[in-house]
């Protein structure tokens, strides 16, 4: 059973719901992001994976909820534990980053906003224009103007119109530790898929993982 199955499979819950509007909001983030990128020459270099040895995020429910999914979906929700059971509390790289990955992220294609929007999106200043700077480790030799952002602020993706789509999602501002919020999400996630299935709902469950502490 593909994603988009297993998510029609969840649709009637508020779970399902809730991770059902985010794979929409990351899937029409994603294509605005290719346009906003290719317009304005926007790049991360080849191999670099320096915000995610410096930043650990903190992320809503919805995000723990949707990266939970796909943990759930890929069978990993055991090596994922693991990872959050042995981590050094005192490291500033996010756990989930592992070096030789995809882009170095584990859990790429169901990673966290800020984690999709960080050095690809631009914000508004008071005045509501667009503002935007290459990320600190990526050497440019020129920065992408106001007056040019202006003039193709049709295509400019900005991170607060993205913030407010997550947050009317949640329908919650709050956030939680990523390690704390998805421990959290993988035992919601698990139990409901456990439950779906005992109903009739799919026919084979993802592997499932053991209550998370």
């Amino acid at each position: 059973m593909d994603t988009y199955e297993l998510i029609s499979k969840l649709s009637d819950t508020e779970l399902g719901q809730r991770i059902n509007s985010a794979n929409d909001m990351f899937e029409d983030l994603e294509r605005a992001q290719k346009e906003f990128c290719s317009e304005f020459d926007i790049h991360c270099k080849a191999g670099c994976g320096c915000c995610c040895e410096n930043f650990i995020p903190d992320i809503s429910r919805t995000e723990a909820e949707y990266l939970a999914f796909g943990i759930a979906a890929e069978g990993r929700q055991q090596e994922v534990l693991n990872i959050l059971d042995s981590i050094d509390e005192s490291s500033k790289t996010c756990p989930l980053y592992i070096k030789g990955s995809p882009f170095h992220c584990s859990v790429y294609r169901w990673r966290p906003l800020v984690c999709r929007l960080f050095g690809a999106s631009a914000s508004k200043d008071k005045n509501g224009k667009a503002s935007f700077r290459h990320c600190k480790w990526n050497k440019v030799s020129e920065e992408v103007s106001a007056l040019r952002l202006e003039e193709g602020r049709d295509k400019v993706v900005f991170m607060g119109d993205y913030g407010l789509q997550l947050e009317n999602i949640d329908n919650d501002s709050r956030t939680e530790a990523l390690s704390v919020a998805l421990k959290k999400a993988m035992f919601e996630v698990d139990l409901t898929l456990r439950l779906i299935h005992q109903e009739g709902g799919f026919e084979e469950p993802p592997e499932s993982s053991p209550t998370a502490s």
